[in-house]
């Protein structure tokens, strides 16, 4: 009788840790997930400061191309011809979008639109990439203090 009692609040004194722990992780995996979300929020935030978007279009890691985002009044399609294959890329005043390439696995037609700075369409077989950049004026003066 008395193994018996012993046996039982072991084993409930067993379970009921393993119940506390589990508890904690769960309570821990919220928290890094709340935590995980901060940084996209503050990058969110930071985005719509830009006073001036461009368009930089890199071919084999030199700049081919820059078009000034929201002076464009119609949609224009830019064609990239070389060694590696051709691309065409749509560019209108909402987005950019590559709509043509002739390489081997098309991730970059998959890719689709992009409209904020920061983003980018890559071609990795032609060695295309095309992003959206941008400057912000009030902070792009550097001030010298003698």
């Amino acid at each position: 009788m008395i193994m018996r009692f012993l046996w039982y609040n072991h084993y409930k004194m067993r379970s009921m840790d393993v119940m506390v722990l589990k508890r904690l992780d769960i309570l821990l995996i919220i928290c890094f997930m709340v935590l995980s979300f901060i940084p996209q929020l503050v990058f969110t935030m930071n985005n719509n400061n830009y006073s001036d978007k461009y368009v930089e279009i890199k071919v084999n890691g030199k700049v081919y191309k820059n078009i000034d985002f929201q002076k464009l009044e119609e949609s224009m399609i830019v064609e990239i011809n070389n060694k590696n294959g051709h691309n065409e890329i749509l560019i209108s005043k909402d987005c950019i979008k590559m709509i043509s390439a002739n390489c081997r696995d098309g991730i970059c037609l998959k890719e689709g639109e992009i409209s904020k700075v920061g983003e980018r369409i890559v071609c990795l077989p032609h060695n295309v990439i095309v992003s959206i950049k941008g400057k912000n004026n009030e902070f792009d003066e550097d001030i010298i203090v003698r």
